[in-house]
């Protein structure tokens, strides 16, 4: 321990082994020549005693070196200090690999941060590998994924032998008022056993007992956000009051910092089914959660379900024909489709990766070569092999360190990019960060470039360092062509697999962005007023709803800048909306089974002026229209040609598919308006008038405000809320937003994948040029006697030129052929992510190819030029 406390000491201050030798001999020395002197000796045989007591010098300098420091650490210590010098004297070679690994390694570890926060993380609950989800179909009428009804859940929960458990949720909005501000926020009233069911307990109190879960009882779980912002993270909360909806509940806990499931709620309640609710099959509105039985398989619980199905559509076949289930994991269902972007995204990466390691090697190869007679004199010199490639794999260590912290610094730097690819669903607790297993993934990235660089380097160690002394190395330089030819046409394969995605994924985004949404979401500007109709509030009543509506649209198009104001239900691209069946006057009887299934709307007279959707024909709603005794309705296109095909949809009735409700008369058609989002077309739709309160089952109230202004919307903010509050001071307002915003927060994930691809494109692109570049310039400096004496022997200038382009679009096509491969490949990946390009796929295929032939062109043209303008006596007499 002391001889390596000593080796270290003397590493750290630098000591070196001569002047500590020098320094123990005089002392030695001198000290025991005056121990003879005193002991009367004469000086001169005093010294040469001195002498040989303390032994050889050879002896004194072989104990010396053991605590000198290791000599594989000092070794290692002076073959960096190598590379760094000759580092040093090539800065354009270092700037360019540390700069085209910075691109490589950043992008890599900024895109497994998201991985590891997304798919490799475990979620937040406890018995995470066995929660599933379960859901309704009717494949009939297009409805996969559907909501349960509470009947068909409490069926499931009653015979089903897969589970441990069953659980239910469901989606409401609720408003708090007192102790603050009068807020609006997303709850989930839930059975009392899902959060057992979840693995999931209260950070404060307690969760619900099976008693509370029945209809009466005022109790509720609070988000830890509401509990810091709201009540400042008081330690005594549980047993406060918090109002919700005008009622007061009863805290019984404070759920765990970023848990909001179901969807992002910051509340819960208890769903308490009533008696009645319990025997609903019509009203379809649940979500349902299982726990799987230990060793059992999501295939045996999916083959139960569907014979469970099958009993209840037996059993009940008015509303149980056709209905099956399905049933995914929890893990699945949450990230949707987010998992193949977040792979599509990875491949991405991990194809840019290998562009750069390939670019990389072959600078390497390139510095090999030029190296080549130095190294060649080193061996002949004596110089092993070994040190060598110890040498070289200094130097790549020190490139792949300088790399990897640019790349730690450029993946810093845009976790703010990445973290819009987190599904919303688990925003709250999964955040792509630099932890310790990111940085392990840029260690082993750093290790894995440094060996494999340190090996692509050791070609610069000349096997015969006679020939190469002589300039008769051609077999070695022929070999290092030959491979570097391979590691690009590999480099074109994989950058015309990038290109492709990228102009799959463009034009996806290109008819996106062009798709006819069916209203104009510019100048418009958004907010929620979710009105509570508990007991308790004054909006229990329709007529105080319909006063409010009209107070505050009043107020609002009394504003200065604003052309026109309406509410709706849901706005476009914010819920796709209830539907409900209906019976066609006139129409014949349906077949057992089949329905007809609408969308359903509750609109204020100018919510159409205002998103600007087109009346096609007669008119749309007045203020004048809520006193009519009969229903009116005002439908969408699709809806008039679905059950009208001969036009004559104006005037016609229609009710719903419940006995005793009233007739509907439609007095106008409105154009198709995609309501769930762009990929989604529109479907039969109707529209009502928030002043007919019809008294049946599926009315909603309008909540979504919609204001047309004249310039930016965000402008009309302040005023806006200043109007709503002079008719309700305590009314929440929420979700402020412009509708454009609105629309492009939806198509976000494709606005971000084409930036990313298209980002990916030009950085393979350039790397690919540059690979021809480089290949190109060696081939013209290792050949440059061969053009001379070709050009001596009458070979014109044109034919040097084309014979080098001749090679890079040999090159060129070769890459094009397996890129192809490889294409096909990743269009089949990206099949679910692509959007209305069937018609346009070769021009976008073949453009992109097209740019890359153009940038190789470019690449091998401008060494090809030097080429053809050697002059041949110059050329000669070149080394």
């Amino acid at each position: 321990m002391k001889r390596l406390i000593s080796r270290l000491r003397n590493f750290a201050t630098g000591r070196h082994g001569a002047d500590r030798f020098r320094e123990e001999i005089e002392q030695h020395i001198a000290m025991q020549t005056e121990e003879s002197i005193r002991a009367g000796l004469s000086p001169e045989e005093a010294h040469r005693l001195a002498r040989l007591k303390f032994g050889t010098v050879a002896a004194v300098r072989e104990e010396l070196h053991a605590e000198e420091v290791s000599p594989i650490l000092e070794k290692l210590w002076l073959d960096l200090r190598y590379a760094l010098r000759q580092l040093r004297r090539s800065p354009g070679f270092t700037a360019t690999v540390l700069v085209t690994l910075a691109l490589g390694i950043g992008a890599n570890i900024a895109v497994y941060s998201l991985v590891d926060a997304v798919l490799l993380r475990p979620l937040q609950f406890r018995n995470e590998n066995r929660l599933v989800q379960v859901f309704e179909e009717r494949p009939a009428l297009g409805l996969i994924k559907d909501t349960p009804a509470p009947a068909n859940y409490f069926d499931w929960k009653r015979r089903s032998h897969v589970f441990s458990d069953m659980a239910a949720a469901k989606g409401d909005i609720y408003t708090i008022t007192g102790n603050g501000r009068p807020e609006e926020v997303d709850g989930a009233p839930i059975t009392a056993n899902l959060l057992s069911l979840l693995g999931v307990q209260p950070l404060l109190g307690r969760s619900f007992t099976a008693d509370e879960d029945k209809p009466g009882n005022a109790v509720v779980l609070i988000s830890a956000g509401i509990w810091q912002q709201r009540y400042g993270s008081d330690p005594h909360i549980v047993g406060r009051t918090i109002h919700l909806n005008g009622v007061p509940y009863r805290i019984l806990g404070v759920m765990p910092f970023g848990f909001t499931f179901p969807d992002r709620s910051a509340l819960w309640v208890p769903l308490a089914f009533t008696t009645a609710e319990q025997l609903e099959r019509d009203s379809h509105f649940l979500q349902v959660y299982g726990l799987l039985r230990p060793g059992v398989s999501l295939a045996s619980a999916t083959q139960e379900m569907s014979d469970i199905s099958l009993q209840l559509e037996h059993e009940y076949p008015a509303t149980n024909r056709g209905l099956s289930t399905s049933i995914v994991t929890l893990r699945a269902q949450l990230l949707g489709g987010s998992r193949l972007a977040i792979f599509v995204l990875a491949s991405g990466v991990v194809i840019l990766l290998l562009i750069t390691f390939i670019n990389v090697a072959g600078l390497m190869i390139a510095r090999a070569a030029n190296r080549q007679r130095e190294v060649a004199v080193r061996v002949a010199l004596g110089a092993s092999r070994l040190s060598l490639l110890r040498q070289g794999l200094a130097e790549s260590l020190v490139l792949s360190i300088g790399g990897s912290i640019l790349g730690v610094a450029f993946a810093w730097g845009s976790m703010p990019v990445i973290r819009h690819f987190v599904p919303e669903t688990i925003a709250a607790w999964a955040h792509p960060e630099m932890n310790w297993t990111v940085m392990l993934f840029s260690v082993l990235l750093c290790v894995t470039a440094a060996l494999a660089f340190g090996l692509f380097g050791q070609s610069a160690a000349a096997a015969r360092p006679q020939e190469a002394l002589s300039q008769r190395s051609r077999s070695s330089t022929d070999a290092r062509q030959k491979l570097r030819s391979v590691l690009v046409t590999g480099e074109i394969a994989l950058t015309t697999i990038i290109l492709t995605s990228t102009g799959l994924l463009s034009g996806t985004f290109w008819k996106i962005v062009h798709t006819d949404l069916g209203f104009n979401p510019d100048s418009v500007l958004t907010m929620r007023t979710e009105l509570p109709v508990s007991a308790q509030t004054p909006y229990r009543e329709f007529s105080a709803r319909v006063s409010f509506y009209q107070r505050v649209l009043d107020q609002a198009e009394r504003l200065p800048g604003v052309k026109s104001a309406g509410y709706t239900t849901f706005l476009p691209f914010t819920n796709p909306g209830g539907s409900t069946t209906v019976l066609v006057q006139g129409a014949p009887a349906l077949p057992i089974g089949k329905v007809n299934d609408v969308g359903m709307r509750v609109v204020t007279p100018n919510y159409f002026q205002a998103l600007e959707i087109p009346l096609v024909l007669g008119r749309t709603f007045t203020e004048a229209d809520g006193g009519n005794k009969t229903p009116l309705v005002v439908i969408n296109q699709k809806m008039a040609q679905q059950y009208w095909p001969n036009g004559e949809a104006i005037g016609r009735q229609f009710r719903f598919d419940d006995p005793g409700t009233p007739w509907m008369t439609v007095i106008g058609i409105v154009g198709n308006v995609r309501q769930a989002n762009v990929e989604t077309p529109s479907r039969a739709e109707m529209y009502f008038s928030y002043e007919q309160n019809m008294g049946i089952p599926g009315y909603f109230k309008p909540r979504d405000l919609a204001i047309r202004v004249a310039g930016d919307p965000n402008n009309y903010t302040d005023a806006v809320e200043r109007a709503i509050w002079s008719v309700d001071p305590g009314q929440p307002v929420s979700e402020v937003q412009s509708m454009r915003h609105l629309v492009n927060t939806r198509m976000e994930t494709y606005i971000l994948e084409a930036k990313l691809f298209a980002f990916f494109s030009c950085a393979a692109l350039l790397l690919s040029a540059l690979g021809i570049y480089g290949l190109m310039s060696y081939n013209v400096t290792h050949r440059t006697q061969e053009i001379g004496i070709r050009m001596a022997l009458g070979a014109q200038r044109q034919q040097v030129l084309s014979s080098f382009v001749t090679a890079a679009f040999r090159l060129l096509l070769f890459g094009l052929v397996l890129g192809s491969v490889g294409s096909v490949a990743a269009t089949r990946l990206l099949g679910s992510m692509l959007y209305g390009i069937s018609g346009i796929v070769w021009g976008v295929g073949a453009l992109p190819i097209l740019v890359l032939a153009v940038s190789v062109a470019l690449a091998a043209y401008i060494p090809a030029r030097r080429a053809a303008a050697l002059d041949p006596m110059q050329a000669l007499r070149s080394e």
